[in-house]
């Protein structure tokens, strides 16, 4: 398989458990491009339903790319009550 022309980030997040992932290492599903592709980020869902698309969300793993996304531009300063907190 060939990884799309145009995607410059593809974060895939998955759960053992989950039943609809085919592939754990999705960079084996692109050889031909090893920078798009990120590293697969595993998350532990609830033993229950590890599919439930409101399973996901609540791991950082999940959240942490669309935070990159919406954060700030470098140099702004920070709302005071996140100051100090360091990343997580």
């Amino acid at each position: 398989m060939r990884s799309p022309g145009r995607l410059k980030r593809w974060v895939d997040i998955g759960d053992r458990d989950d039943f609809t992932i085919a592939e754990l290492h999705l960079r084996a599903l692109f050889p031909d491009n090893e920078t798009v592709p990120e590293r697969t980020r595993m998350v532990k869902n609830r033993d229950t339903n590890p599919h439930a698309p409101v399973e996901y969300p609540k791991h950082w793993q999940s959240v942490a790319p669309l935070a990159e996304l919406l954060w700030p531009a470098p140099g702004l300063r920070r709302r005071p009550a996140q100051e100090g907190r360091g990343d997580r």
